[in-house]
C-alpha cells in the first residue's frame, strides 16, 4: 500500500488544496512585494534591470521564509515516525515560528 507523502515543495496541485492555498499565499505575497518595489526602483532609477533585481530581490524575500516553512513541517511530517515526538513538536515549531499563516495553511489549522 502506498501512502501519500505531504509535499516538500509548495505547487498549485488539484489533490492538495491545503497545499495549494499555501501557495497561493505565498504567490499573493511575492507578486505583491515585486509590484512595490518595481514602482518605487523605477522612481529612483532609469536603469529597468536594477529595477527588476531589486523587485525579484523583494519578491524572494517575501516568499522565501514561506517555502521554508513549508519544507521543514513536510520533513517533519515525513520524518514522524522515526523521530521523537519532541523533535516533530520542535520542527513543527520552527516552521511555525518562520512563517505561521503558511504552516496554518497547510495544516488546515486557519479554519479554511
Amino acid at each position: 500500500m502506498t501512502t501519500t507523502q505531504p509535499p516538500l515543495v509548495l505547487a498549485v496541485d488539484p489533490a492538495d488544496p491545503l497545499a495549494a492555498r499555501a501557495y497561493r499565499r505565498l504567490l499573493d505575497r511575492a507578486a505583491e512585494a515585486y509590484g512595490i518595489a518595481h514602482h518605487y526602483a523605477m522612481q529612483e532609477a532609469s536603469d529597468t534591470e536594477l529595477a527588476h533585481r531589486e523587485a525579484l530581490a523583494a519578491a524572494v524575500a517575501a516568499a522565501g521564509p514561506g517555502y521554508v516553512a513549508a519544507a521543514i513541517h513536510g520533513i517533519s511530517e515525513r520524518l514522524a515516525p522515526d523521530l521523537p515526538e519532541t523533535t516533530v513538536h520542535s520542527l513543527g515549531g520552527w516552521a511555525a515560528e518562520i512563517d505561521l499563516d503558511v504552516v496554518e495553511d497547510i495544516t488546515g489549522a486557519n479554519g479554511t
